[in-house]
């Protein structure tokens, strides 16, 4: 997907990937994540708690370019909406996805309570903020 014209390749879980071995509640959690990214910034990509992913050099300047002003998951969202400001092209493709077999998940409360006041803020940044141009 890079070497035909993205500055971005995203591995998306949803709506032709497959998940394997998530439990109900963790499957609602991620949809509804997805979801209100998807409509406080932009419906067209439809994953944007995957960290799978594939930058170009141009793509990765922007990110090392601007500042990261969350932590934790919600960086997955906030860098995306960086990448569709400054005009980068992401493309997706389906992926694969098993659940973790050994060790725990580092998700909780606070994670997911910071999470859903951090994609209003990044959501506002995203509708009036200008766009970061880089050269090419």
């Amino acid at each position: 997907l890079l070497k035909t014209g993205g500055d971005v390749a995203l591995g998306c879980r949803y709506p032709d990937g497959k998940i394997e071995g998530w439990p109900l509640s963790r499957w609602i959690l991620s949809f509804c994540a997805n979801l209100l990214a998807r409509v406080l910034i932009d419906w067209k990509l439809p994953d944007y708690t995957n960290g799978f992913r594939f930058y170009t050099p141009r793509a990765l300047e922007v990110l090392l370019t601007l500042d990261q002003k969350h932590e934790g998951y919600i960086y997955l969202s906030e860098s995306l909406s960086q990448l569709l400001r400054s005009n980068m092209k992401i493309l997706t493709f389906p992926i694969y996805f098993r659940n973790r077999v050994r060790g725990e998940s580092n998700t909780n409360f606070a994670e997911v309570s910071s999470a859903f006041l951090g994609i209003f803020a990044i959501a506002w940044e995203h509708r009036t903020k200008r766009l970061v141009k880089i050269e090419s």
